[in-house]
């Protein structure tokens, strides 16, 4: 699924075409905003944690890592967010990022399991759960408040 079709499903529904437009950047600018702090954590908490710098792996932690954020949590985290649409009504405000944070096991996974076997309980999986926890954070609040201002806007 291409980031272009992920942002057609998560721009709320009943907005005119310019209102999407403008959805559309919001949620462009929070995907790239919520990729920045989970680096961010992902660069804070190795060096305060673990003591060490990033040195050459730099290349490495951003290409891998922003691949398995495209192609893997931005299209789970919409599947999340649809969910709590369907099935709840209230507490948006926190269901959106506990469900987004809930999944950051997946993305992890899905690099080592491509890089072959690492211990799911090792210092390299935990700084790549950290990432994925704060980008799920970001994304689910982002997201609410998008939602919540769009639809405020709307009836004002």
């Amino acid at each position: 699924m291409s980031v272009f079709l992920i942002l057609q499903r998560l721009t709320i529904s009943n907005t005119s075409f310019d209102e999407k437009e403008t959805i559309n950047i919001y949620i462009i600018f929070l995907i790239v905003f919520s990729y920045v702090v989970g680096i961010s954590t992902y660069l804070f908490s190795l060096e305060n944690i673990y003591g060490q710098s990033i040195g050459s792996d730099l290349s490495f932690v951003i290409v891998f890592s922003l691949l398995a954020y495209i192609l893997i949590c931005c299209p789970l985290y919409y599947v999340v967010i649809a969910v709590i649409d369907k099935w709840f009504d209230t507490f948006k405000s926190i269901l959106y990022p506990i469900g987004c944070m809930l999944i950051f096991f997946i993305p992890t996974f899905a690099i080592f399991l491509f890089w072959g076997g690492t211990s799911p309980f090792s210092p390299e999986a935990g700084l790549f759960y950290l990432f994925y926890v704060a980008t799920g954070l970001v994304f689910g609040l982002g997201y609410w408040l998008i939602k919540t201002a769009t639809l405020k806007q709307k009836f004002n």
